[in-house]
């Protein structure tokens, strides 16, 4: 880079084509190892960490995994009572999911 560039803080870069950068990204994304998702022991064992790292810093917040969608679940109680004062999803929510994932396998055995 000459000095007068660096002297008047101009640098000139040739465009990119976005079809060239897009191809770019796609390249670097194949070249990155597979990832697989945790099998369920290291999911709960990475739960139970959470939960003790946060023990210390937000006593009332809890987060667990819905044994039958293997949904993330997080609780928020109350450190006083040990009322639940919100859950995410809820569950209701958890069970509509369940409901729609049995409907949808109805559906497919249908089609088969």
């Amino acid at each position: 880079m000459p000095l007068s560039a660096i002297v008047n803080n101009t640098l000139h870069v040739a465009p990119t084509h976005p079809a060239a950068a897009i191809s770019d990204t796609e390249t670097a994304l194949k070249a990155l190892p597979a990832l697989t998702p945790p099998g369920e022991t290291q999911l709960h064992d990475a739960v139970t960490r959470l939960n003790q790292a946060m023990q210390s810093m937000s006593p009332g917040l809890e987060f667990s995994i819905d044994p039958e969608s293997q949904r993330s679940v997080v609780r928020i109680i109350d450190q006083t009572t040990g009322d639940l004062i919100r859950q995410m999803p809820s569950a209701e929510a958890l069970e509509i999911a369940s409901a729609l994932d049995k409907m949808q396998g109805v559906l497919i055995s249908l089609r088969a």
